[in-house]
């Protein structure tokens, strides 16, 4: 695929995957890693072409995050950096990892949830 459709793509999605990917991971490092690695795999495997980019991106996007190994922000740290959240937040990153990736794939992404459930393995 040409370097310009990937770029196109790259541009489209990447604020709402690095998004996901913090979700995930509750990490600025972990999403930025887990974020280039599942780029780094759509170009190898040429999935730009495929027929539902953004569920392919989302799919490798999550693994990587899941197994980033980088070490969540606690909910004090993450006030501290990103400022107060409401208490509905605070709620939300203490689920596990999977229903919170669910939950933001079908709130934020729009995704049914049977696809959210095919992006996490389920």
């Amino acid at each position: 695929m040409e370097t310009e459709k990937i770029s196109e793509y790259v541009e489209k999605y990447m604020d709402d995957a690095y998004k996901f990917a913090f979700i995930v991971t509750l990490s600025d490092e972990g999403a930025a890693s887990a974020l280039k690695s599942a780029v780094g795999e759509m170009t190898e495997k040429e999935l730009w072409d495929s027929a539902d980019v953004r569920k392919e991106l989302y799919t490798l996007l999550y693994r990587h995050a899941v197994n980033c190994g980088t070490e969540p922000m606690t909910a004090a740290a993450i006030s501290g950096k990103y400022g107060k959240k409401s208490d509905d937040f605070y709620s939300f990153i203490a689920l596990p990892v999977n229903e919170r990736a669910l939950c933001h794939l079908t709130v934020y992404e729009d995704m049914s949830e049977e696809d959210a459930a095919k992006v996490i393995g389920k």
